[in-house]
């Protein structure tokens, strides 16, 4: 799949995109807001070595307020909550979640979820959408599960850099 008609597609469904360097992908496309007017944002890239896929994330950066929250827990509840978060990303088909978030393993900044698809499936701008649609649903399930544990702090949109 090529960076050209990605952008095309992102394009059709009414979405910008910013070019990103990233030395782990032939290309990368970032801060794409997804769906359109929700503030939520994606990034879409292609792997290296070439793979024939695409992957389509959600970058989440937890912020100060939340880890102390996080933390404060204490490991049982803490690990209840990482396992919530981590059922309720890994339950939908195809979705991953880096890192993998293993208590008591949690990032200081934060996780990315994402999916692959691969260019033989993706044949239409539609295709693209129901994708990304797939990572969105990912992403907020995973921000229900995480707010049963934390008191409500909305995400700040992020994007994969």
């Amino acid at each position: 799949m090529t960076q050209n008609q990605v952008q095309t597609w992102l394009r059709e469904l009414g979405c910008r995109s910013r070019t990103a360097n990233n030395p782990g992908v032939e290309w990368m496309l970032s801060h794409i807001e997804f769906p359109v007017g929700s503030g939520h944002l994606m990034g879409i890239g292609s792997p290296l070595p070439p793979q024939q896929i695409i992957m389509v994330g959600s970058d989440t950066k937890l912020d100060g307020p939340m880890l102390r929250e996080l933390r404060a827990l204490g490991a049982q509840r803490q690990g209840q909550c990482v396992e919530e978060f981590r059922a309720a990303v890994l339950g939908r088909p195809g979705m991953n979640i880096d890192p993998v978030l293993d208590p008591p393993h949690i990032t200081p900044a934060g996780f990315m979820i994402f999916t692959y698809a691969r260019d033989q499936d993706l044949l239409s701008a539609e295709v693209l959408r129901r994708v990304m649609t797939s990572v969105y649903e990912a992403y907020q399930a995973g921000w229900q599960a995480l707010s049963r544990y934390l008191p409500p702090m909305p995400p700040a949109p992020s994007a994969i850099q």
